[in-house]
């Protein structure tokens, strides 16, 4: 996906990667017994993206063209987590840009790009 983003988006994914990456240390450092459970570790994991994601800001600006390739990275099939993600990170993206921020917004915002 990298090489098919502005600039811009590139910062942002490779900014987003180096977050992931601490994110996971802190989550693991703070319960080492996750390691252990798939089921915690993935709930874990999952918890992690979207502060890193939002982490520094740049998402907010980031044009239209990279977000829909962004949003459509993850498999919505893979879990309702996925999904919910891409709902959580709507309000952190461009907040003056999107409908007034609720479900019924965002799932048109979700939709609309899909």
């Amino acid at each position: 996906m990298t090489k098919f983003l502005w600039l811009l988006g590139r910062h942002w994914n490779e900014q987003t990667a180096k977050r992931l990456q601490v994110e996971l240390l802190k989550m693991i450092d703070s319960d080492p017994e996750i390691q252990g459970n798939n089921v915690k570790f993935e709930n874990g994991a999952y918890a992690t993206h979207v502060p890193a994601y939002s982490y520094n800001g740049t998402i907010g600006h980031l044009p239209y063209s990279d977000l829909v390739k962004i949003v459509r990275e993850p498999d919505v099939k893979d879990s309702w987590v996925g999904r919910k993600q891409i709902i959580e990170m709507v309000p952190k993206v461009q907040p003056w840009r999107l409908p007034a921020v609720s479900l019924p917004g965002t799932m048109l915002w979700y939709y609309s790009i899909r």
